[in-house]
């Protein structure tokens, strides 16, 4: 069995398992390495032109779900933990106001 095989982007001869599983290829993973994939969806989803058609898309979800986006953040909300963590916040922030402002004045 192959133990080892070359990237197709970067050229490295590196071990099976530093490659992507692919069924449909003879030796069952893909052409090139995990890291060259990592990379190469880095600098895709980095482009100016992506990043803008995501929030477009992410705009226009929220436009078309804003009931069920409201519900459950109501819902979410809710929730004894998320209750107590913004109680917790609230007196945190208070205290370190009301200490900047008797420090401050």
């Amino acid at each position: 069995m192959i133990k080892y095989k070359q990237c197709a982007s970067c050229g490295m001869e590196l071990r099976l398992q530093s490659f992507y599983i692919d069924r449909n290829s003879k030796d069952g993973r893909t052409s090139r390495c995990v890291e060259c994939v990592l990379d190469h969806q880095w600098e895709y989803y980095h482009r100016p032109e992506v990043i803008e058609r995501q929030r477009e898309y992410q705009r226009q979800y929220a436009i078309r779900n804003r009931k069920k986006r409201d519900k459950y953040m109501r819902e979410y909300n809710r929730r004894p933990e998320v209750l107590a963590k913004r109680k917790k916040y609230m007196r945190e922030y208070r205290k370190a106001k009301r200490e900047e402002l008797e420090n401050g004045a």
